[in-house]
């Protein structure tokens, strides 16, 4: 998401994209910082099973709950009347 403070909007929609939509990137936010990426399309991928700090943690199997779920999600909504539209 850019919020509309943004100097130069289309700039920042570009890194939003590079940084979190790209493949490489979403595999590095679960490798590199431990947070679920937004691509289900990796959940997957062999790399999401290979051994890090947080497959000691969560096990190496923590994706394929989130396959199983991956139905049941939806796109986020606006519940507080202060969130931005």
């Amino acid at each position: 998401m850019v919020t509309t403070q943004a100097r130069n909007k289309k700039l920042a929609a570009k890194f939003v994209v590079w940084s979190k939509a790209s493949r490489n990137q979403a595999v590095k936010i679960w490798t590199k910082l431990g947070f679920d990426p937004v691509r289900k399309d990796i959940w997957t991928e062999p790399v999401m099973k290979s051994s890090n700090k947080y497959t000691k943690y969560f096990g190496k199997n923590i994706f394929d709950t989130f396959s199983a779920l991956a139905d049941q999600t939806t796109s986020v909504s606006q519940t507080k009347p202060l969130s931005p539209e």
